[in-house]
């Protein structure tokens, strides 16, 4: 016997409007660059409308050249990821290095800031890379996590892409609190599990 049908697109709206939240926090006008494995789950509760709808002008893919950003404004949304991390950074490295060449006075004036958004959560090893490689202090760091994605009306993902290699590979246990949040929020949400 079947219990009750439970509207698991409440996830998602629960997911997109905490995405809104921390993308208003950041104020202005802002171009957005995604991890790639990161796109498709954040289609999922979160199209360009509302991405939009949060002062985002462009959204790019993170990739190993940095982009072609105009924004005074960039939001990096990634995982606390070593390789990616340190991609970050040389982007932002070259960002920083080709500004204090600049001999424009205009570009000189003009204040950049850059917003980092961890999913699910800042690491101490990414603060460390920022503090390395001269940046902790010069970013603005920020953390998000979605809620369980429903894949299917009753198939839901958390959609982590780090966490099997952290638990099973490496032994790290930080993914664990995340996946305890999540099954708490689905538990407030939905009743006992």
């Amino acid at each position: 016997m079947m219990g009750p049908e439970i509207d698991v697109g409440a996830l998602s709206q629960l997911s997109s409007e905490n995405l809104r939240v921390v993308l208003r926090k950041i104020p202005g006008s802002k171009d957005l660059i995604i991890e790639q494995k990161l796109m498709k789950p954040l289609d999922k509760i979160a199209g360009m409308n509302l991405i939009k709808s949060c002062g985002v002008d462009k959204v790019f893919k993170l990739e190993a050249k940095r982009p072609d950003s105009v924004a005074s404004t960039k939001v990096y949304l990634l995982t606390p990821d070593l390789e990616i991390t340190k991609k970050v950074c040389n982007h932002l490295n070259t960002s920083v290095s080709s500004n204090a060449s600049s001999t424009n006075v205009e570009t000189k004036n003009n204040h950049s800031t850059c917003h980092l958004i961890f999913l699910p959560k800042i690491l101490r090893q990414s603060e460390i890379i920022l503090e390395e490689e001269g940046l902790h202090g010069k970013v603005i760091l920020h953390s998000y996590m979605w809620e369980a994605i429903p894949l299917d009306y009753n198939l839901l993902s958390l959609e982590l892409p780090l966490a099997f290699t952290d638990l099973y590979a490496s032994g790290d246990l930080s993914q664990l609190s995340i996946i305890s949040q999540s099954l708490s929020g689905i538990q407030a949400l939905f009743g006992k599990i």
